[in-house]
This record gives C-alpha cells, sequence and structure tokens, in this order.
C-alpha cells in the first residue's frame, strides 16, 4: 500500500463541492476552514457525537450535526473521517456509517497513522516501509481494519504522524510531566495541525492526479520530513523552550534500548500530490513563530479535542 501507488485509479466530476468532516476536531476544523476558503459559505457539514462543541463549529462557518441526524440528511461528494479510534466502541462500524455516506463521485479520505510503520530501529522509513500485520495487537488491527475498509470502497487513506500545534502535542505533555521515563535520544515525527490539514485537501481535491480527477484507493503520508529527538541540542525540547512561550524543564530518565523510532520521509506523497508543509520542521516552527498559529486565535479551537 505505498503511498500514490498500488492499485489505485481516478475518477472524474463530484456531484457538488459539499464537504462532510465526521470527527471534526482540531485536525477536522481547521480542514473545514481550508474547504470554506475555497469553496464559500455553506459547503461544509461537521458531523459529531454530540453537541458540546457545535457553537465552536458555527463560529467557523461549519454546519454541525451530530450523527443521529445523518441518516435523513443524504450523501456528499466529499467525505472525511478524522475521529480517533478511542471514540467509538465499534470503530469499523463507523467508518462503514461514514462511507454510506459518501455518494462516490469527490473523495473520501480517513485520517489513519503512521504508528502502523513497523521500522523502530531508528532508521528510514517512508511510504514502502513494512506495517502492521492483522493479530499483532488490538490498536493496530483496529486501523488496519478501518484502511481496508476505506480502500475496498474507493476511498484513500492519509497516515500522520505525531500531530502537534502551538498549545498541543507531545512537548506540552512532557512539560506536564516535567519527568519523564522515556530515552531522550528516541527519535520522533512531527506535522503541524495545519500542514495536516493541508495535505488532506490536496487528496480530496485529486491535486496532481492526471487531468485533475479524484483517487481512488490511494494511501499517502503526512509528516514534516525532519525527525527530531525528544533532549538533544536543538531538538523538540531544547526549542520548544528557547521559543520564551513556554517555562519549565523536562528530564528523559529512561534508559536507551533496541526501540529508538524512524526516521520517516514522504517523498512519494509530496510528488503526487504537489503538496509542502508549511512548517518545514518543528524547531522550525518554534524559532520562526514562537509558537504562535491559528490554534491560537479566540476563535477557533484551541482545547477543543479531537473529534467531537
Amino acid at each position: 500500500m505505498a503511498a500514490a501507488a498500488g492499485n489505485g485509479g481516478s475518477v472524474g466530476t463530484a456531484s457538488s463541492n459539499r464537504l462532510l468532516i465526521v470527527g471534526p476536531g482540531v485536525l477536522g476544523s481547521y480542514l473545514g476552514k481550508l474547504w470554506l476558503d475555497e469553496n464559500g459559505a455553506g459547503t461544509v457539514v461537521g458531523q459529531t457525537n454530540s453537541t458540546t462543541n457545535h457553537a465552536k463549529l458555527q463560529a467557523l462557518g461549519i454546519s454541525p450535526r451530530t450523527k443521529d441526524a445523518a441518516a435523513a440528511a443524504g450523501t456528499f461528494p466529499f467525505v472525511v473521517f478524522s475521529a480517533p479510534p478511542s471514540g467509538s466502541a465499534d470503530y469499523l462500524a463507523e467508518i462503514e456509517a461514514a462511507l454510506g455516506l459518501w455518494d462516490g463521485t469527490g473523495t473520501f479520505v480517513f485520517t489513519s497513522s503512521a504508528g502502523l510503520y513497523t521500522v523502530e530501529d531508528g532508521s528510514a522509513c517512508d511510504e514502502t516501509a513494512p506495517t502492521a500485520k492483522l493479530g499483532d495487537n488490538e490498536r493496530t488491527d483496529k486501523l488496519l481494519a478501518a484502511e481496508q475498509a476505506v480502500l475496498v470502497a474507493g476511498g484513500c487513506v492519509v497516515r500522520l504522524v505525531g500531530l502537534y500545534h502551538g498549545q498541543r502535542g507531545a512537548h506540552t505533555f512532557f512539560l506536564r510531566q516535567g519527568e519523564v521515563a522515556r530515552w531522550g535520544g528516541y527519535t520522533v515525527n512531527l506535522i503541524h495541525y495545519e500542514d495536516a490539514a493541508s495535505l488532506c485537501l490536496a487528496a480530496l481535491q485529486g491535486r496532481g492526479s492526471e487531468g485533475g480527477a479524484y483517487y481512488r484507493a490511494r494511501t499517502f503520508l503526512g509528516c514534516d520530513g525532519a525527525p527530531v529527538t525528544f533532549e538533544a541540542r536543538a531538538d523538540m525540547m531544547a526549542a520548544t523552550l528557547a521559543s520564551g512561550a513556554f517555562q519549565g524543564s523536562v528530564k528523559f530518565t529512561g534508559a536507551e534500548g533496541p526501540v529508538k523510532g524512524k526516521r520517516m520521509s514522504n517523498t512519494a506523497t509530496r510528488q503526487q500530490l504537489q503538496w509542502e508543509p508549511r512548517h518545514a520542521s518543528y524547531v522550525e516552527f518554534m524559532e520562526r513563530e514562537k509558537a504562535q498559529d491559528w490554534y491560537a486565535s479566540e476563535l477557533v479551537v484551541a482545547g477543543m479535542p479531537h473529534a467531537g
């Protein structure tokens, strides 16, 4: 299931420019903004489990509804499923329900995890790297089953590495802990939420496809291509504290072991989708933006959960 390769094809015209986002949390909300910027008001619906975040979605121009209202509301040419497995007792059933809301003319995108790649010795890893197999563990089984359902239906998968924005991510988690029982030299791969959303937008639009057609049964990888370690000089936590936006300290106390992470790159995805991240690396983001981004705005989703 290499990115932009394999048996996936592409098809032509969408029935309209309407987008349904199932699980419009931190990622989905920014994706909704990008879609509205290009397609105008009234083109994005956000489907949630409850009404808790509906006021926030409305403030962004996203029309909210609960999943209980989905059956009577028809289908959409563009659908994004960005709800995590943790929010559902039957994740596969949720995926299949969302696929039933896609009319098949545009694109269906499922945001999955690059944690499916099994490289863990600190070496290079790209779209062609080996992945977990069904039966390895419950977490990867859920994602693999979900991916398979999406691909069989003609939808696309975007596997994402560790997501962050200025006030949310591994950096704030570690600062809250102070002392972390992990090896500081572990390599982690990151992508800003804004860039993850723009990558999903590119996949939805069929960017880079022949004749501008929509992708079918493709798997893409989202990362900034600049792996960092937890505590090496100028890496994650050093850049976080040097930004001046945070106070505190972090001490990593774990010993080095055989599990060292991976160094991810997504050249095939970038070439196919004609995409580059706005934030080329976590370190650059902290140095240049000082942890300030769209998510810091009063209007939007600081504190919004990953999915509603």
